[in-house]
This record gives structure tokens, sequence and C-alpha cells, in this order.
């Protein structure tokens, strides 16, 4: 199982990327946290209201960060991988909830 992180505009992109995710069934589930970032972006420090996203998944890194990266409203979107242990029921169900349908 892993963790993906992403960071998305506070303008219910949220709600929408995470819907999306879980119905094809890249991620089991989505958890969405508000957070502030500041960083710089073209040579100035900016400070916004963001998102992070915590997908849960069992489908291989490429093919959810390439599924990320199509549906991001960010020209360069922020994508972390974590590798994660979980307890067997929970990783079964993550596993189960990723896979396709038969």
């Amino acid at each position: 199982m892993i963790l993906v992180h992403t960071t998305v505009p506070d303008d219910g992109t949220a709600e929408s990327m995470a819907r999306e995710l879980v119905e094809e069934r890249v991620a089991a589930c989505v958890n969405a946290n508000p957070v502030s970032s500041t960083y710089r972006w073209d040579g100035e420090v900016v400070e916004e209201d963001e998102v992070a996203l915590e997908i849960k998944t069992a489908l291989p890194y490429d093919e959810v960060r390439e599924r990320v990266e199509e549906i991001h409203p960010y020209d360069v979107p922020c994508i972390i991988r974590y590798d994660t242990e979980a307890n067997d029921d929970y990783a079964d169900w993550v596993r189960d909830a990723t896979r396709a349908e038969d």
C-alpha cells in the first residue's frame, strides 16, 4: 500500500478529485485536509490556503501519479509517494478497493 500526497486549490477541486479517484478505483480512500502553504513561485514568495490530499492506494505509483497529473489543475503539482505499512485488514481493503472490477 502506498500513500500519495498532493495539494490543490481550496476551491472545490479537492472534493471533485477525491471522488473521481475513488470512483475510478485509483484510490481506496482520499483524505482532504486544509493547509496553509508558503512557497516561491515566479520569483515571489506566495502564501495560499490549499487542501492536502492523502490518496491511499495499492496501484503502482506511476499509474497513480499519471492520473493525478492528468486531472490536477496546477502546472507543477506536488505529487509525493510514501511507502506505508498498515494493519492487515485495512491493507486488504485498500487492495480490494483499488482492484479492477471483474
